[in-house]
């Protein structure tokens, strides 16, 4: 939704230069969210009316029945949840998808917030031009292509697993990086970010069937009833959010030692700027890429759970 968001109001507004038209598009997804919000709360509160009664009547007979068991304390839950957390946090196969998810978070941060500058300074205005049609069409391809990819090999993706295409687009990632020695051609710049993004938003949400998995594995090795998703989903969301924040920190603050605060000032790029830009791009994914590789390679087990089935006879 946001990088569909993106593309519409890049192209409608060349670029956010057109600043009238930027806010006449903000204005009207203001307006459509407030009546999607107002008919959501409409449908919801019909729902709950139904609902009720049956819940009123439902608390009466708890309260009304001598056996029922009590509901635990505030403490008891507290303490029940550190040592659902010390479980789940001890466990290699965890902090294997934690570590390496966070720095997925972070490349896809880095390459969702910086493609427009990377594409400003290192590709020529002959070739794609700031508010163009061209350029618009570029970053469309950006956008639709990794989910075209996902899309039309789900079944081999099913076939060969989610974890290990995850790890073949470590390695494609990590080799990807010396085509820096190419980086004199801007057409190749261009099929490197295509590539990239590929391997960078095809494979993102691939990290909820892991971690899925990882949910019924827990769940068979501590004998619990049941997984507890919703407990392994937020320590997964607490540790990789700071990575939505630490990337473009880290991108801007490399950016600005290379001088690009002169660069908005003058709008002349230097080579120690461009050539800053370079490494970025081509260096990213080929270290973050080792990294994740090596980390998913040394701490999670990849082989499949093995499912019995039982016959009734």
């Amino acid at each position: 939704m946001r990088k569909s968001w993106f593309l519409k109001e890049n192209l409608l507004s060349s670029s956010s230069m057109n600043f009238k038209v930027f806010q006449g598009i903000c204005l009207g997804a203001a307006v459509l969210s407030l009546i999607c919000l107002w008919f959501a709360g409409q449908i919801g509160d019909k729902s709950i009316d139904k609902r009720s009664e049956e819940q009123d009547l439902h608390e009466f007979l708890l309260e009304n029945e001598p056996d029922s068991e009590k509901s635990p304390t505030f403490s008891e839950n507290v303490e029940n949840s550190v040592k659902l957390t010390k479980e789940i946090v001890s466990q290699r196969q965890f902090l294997a998808i934690v570590f390496t998810n966070f720095f997925h978070t972070a490349r896809s941060i880095a390459h969702m917030n910086f493609a427009s500058i990377i594409t400003e300074i290192v590709i020529p205005q002959e070739i794609l031009p700031s508010g163009s049609v061209k350029l618009s069409l570029f970053f469309m391809v950006l956008t639709l292509g990794p989910q075209l990819v996902l899309i039309f090999n789900e079944k081999l993706i099913a076939r060969v697993g989610a974890i290990n295409v995850i790890s073949i687009s470590y390695i494609v990632s990590f080799f990807s990086g010396f085509l820096i020695i190419l980086a004199g051609n801007p057409y190749m710049i261009m099929a490197f970010m295509l590539v990239d993004c590929i391997t960078v938003h095809t494979i993102a949400p691939l990290f909820n069937i892991i971690i899925s998995d990882f949910v019924d594995d827990d769940a068979r090795k501590n004998n619990r009833p049941s997984g507890i998703p919703s407990i392994v989903f937020s320590l997964n969301a607490l540790f990789v959010k700071p990575a939505q924040s630490v990337a473009p920190v880290v991108i801007v603050y490399l950016l600005n030692q290379s001088g690009y605060q002169e660069y908005l000032k003058t709008k002349m790029e230097s080579a120690d700027l461009k050539s800053t830009i370079l490494l970025i791009l081509f260096m990213t994914p080929s270290v973050i890429g080792g990294i994740q590789y090596i980390i998913m390679r040394s701490m999670y087990n990849f082989r499949r759970p093995i499912v019995r089935s039982t016959h009734v006879v």
